[in-house]
C-alpha cells in the first residue's frame, strides 16, 4: 500500500488554499494531484534503467494552472468535448451554454471544473475530491454533486468518477492529462515517437467545426486504424480530410466492448515505459497536441481522454450522457504504467 503526503501549493486570489498530494507507489514511482481543479499534475515512473521519468506535462506553480488554456491535467465538465451551438434541448426546454470555441461550447465553457477549488478527503492510498455544481452552473440544469477519486497502487493510477443529480442533466467527465512517456521535457521528438494502439473499429465523423455529424466511420484504412500499434509520427500528418480538420489527430474513437476493458496502449520504445489504459466509458478522444501553446511545444505530448461521444446531446443514437435523479454517473479509468 502506498503513502500520501500533502504540501501547500499556493493560494487563489480569494485566499483558498491549494494543496499538492503525492501518492507514492513502488520502486520510487509516484503521482501528484491538486485540489485546484482536481488536476492530475504528474506521474513519475522508473524506466528500464531504473531512472524516474516524468511522463505528464505540468506546471510548477499554481499561477500556471490558473492561466492555463491547454487543459493541462484538467478534470473537465460538466460535459467534456464539444457541444454544437452551445445549446441543447432536454425535456422540451432549451438550455444555453457558454460559447468558448467559436459558436460552440468546449469542456464546460470558460469556468470549467478545472478552474474550481475542490473539497478533499485523504483515504488510505487515495485522495477523493468533491465538488457541488449548482443548478444553472455553466448553463446546465440541476444540482450536480461530483466525487473524483485518485488511487495509486504500484504503478497504476485509477480515476473513479461518481456523480448524482436532482434533475435530468448531461454529464461527461474526463481527465485531460498530456502524456509523453519519453519524458515531459523530451518535446515533439519524444511525443511523436511514441507508439499507440487503440481498441476501436470506428470513429465519430466531424464537420469543419469538429462537431460530430452523427455518422460513425470505419477505421479500416490508415491513418485512423490503430488496432495494431503504430508510431504516431508516421501517421499524424496524413492528408485525409478528417485529419486536416483537426490539424492532426483530434478524434473520438468508439471503444470496442463494454465494462472495464482495454482502450489503448501507449509506449516509448527507447526507455521501455508503456501505459495500458482501461476504461468503462464508451469513447476515447485521441488528441496529438496539435494546438498546444507556450510554455509547451506543439505536439509535445498527447492526450487520451475517456469520454462519452462528443455532442451526444444532439445524437440520440449515441450512448446517452443524460444522468437522471436516483441514478449515478459511475465511470472508471485505469492507467497501468509498465516497463
Amino acid at each position: 500500500m502506498g503513502r500520501i503526503s500533502k504540501s501547500l501549493f499556493g493560494q487563489t486570489a480569494d485566499g483558498s488554499e491549494v494543496y499538492l498530494f503525492r501518492l507514492e507507489g513502488e520502486n520510487g514511482a509516484y503521482t501528484e494531484v491538486l485540489n485546484y481543479g482536481a488536476i492530475w499534475k504528474t506521474t513519475l515512473i522508473p524506466d528500464n534503467s531504473g531512472n524516474l521519468v516524468d511522463v505528464c506535462l505540468s506546471y510548477n506553480t499554481l499561477e500556471g494552472y490558473i492561466n492555463d488554456k491547454n487543459y493541462i491535467g484538467a478534470l473537465v465538465g460538466r460535459c467534456a468535448n464539444r457541444i454544437k451551438d452551445a445549446e441543447f434541448t432536454l425535456d422540451d426546454k432549451l438550455y444555453h451554454l457558454q460559447k468558448n470555441v467559436g459558436e460552440n461550447s468546449l469542456h464546460g465553457g470558460f469556468d470549467a471544473f478545472n478552474k474550481r477549488v475542490w473539497e478533499y478527503k485523504e483515504l488510505d492510498n487515495s485522495v477523493a475530491f468533491t465538488l457541488h455544481s449548482p443548478d444553472g452552473d455553466q448553463g446546465y440544469p440541476g444540482n450536480l454533486d461530483i466525487t473524483v477519486t485518485y488511487t495509486f497502487n504500484d504503478s497504476t493510477l485509477a480515476i473513479d468518477y461518481l456523480a448524482t443529480c436532482d434533475q435530468n442533466t448531461p454529464v461527461n467527465l474526463t481527465n485531460h492529462a498530456y502524456f509523453n512517456l519519453s519524458g515531459a521535457d523530451s518535446g515533439v521528438e519524444g511525443a511523436m515517437g511514441q507508439s499507440l494502439s487503440i481498441n476501436s473499429q470506428q470513429t465519430t465523423e466531424v464537420d469543419e467545426a469538429q462537431i460530430p455529424t452523427g455518422r460513425l466511420l470505419s477505421v479500416d484504412n490508415k491513418p485512423f486504424d490503430l488496432r495494431e500499434s503504430a508510431v504516431i509520427n508516421e501517421l499524424v500528418d496524413a492528408g485525409t480530410w478528417q485529419m486536416r480538420i483537426g490539424k492532426g489527430f483530434d478524434i473520438n474513437y468508439a471503444i470496442d466492448g463494454d465494462g472495464l476493458r482495454e482502450a489503448a496502449v501507449l509506449s516509448c520504445p527507447q526507455n521501455g515505459i508503456s501505459m495500458e489504459l482501461l476504461i468503462t466509458h464508451p469513447g476515447l478522444q485521441f488528441y496529438s497536441g496539435n494546438m498546444l501553446s507556450a510554455p509547451f511545444e506543439r505536439r509535445g505530448a498527447v492526450c487520451l481522454e475517456p469520454q462519452h461521444y462528443p455532442d451526444s446531446v444532439h445524437h440520440p443514437h449515441f450512448p446517452s450522457c443524460i444522468l437522471k435523479p436516483g441514478s449515478q454517473y459511475v465511470q472508471r479509468a485505469e492507467y497501468r504504467f509498465k516497463r
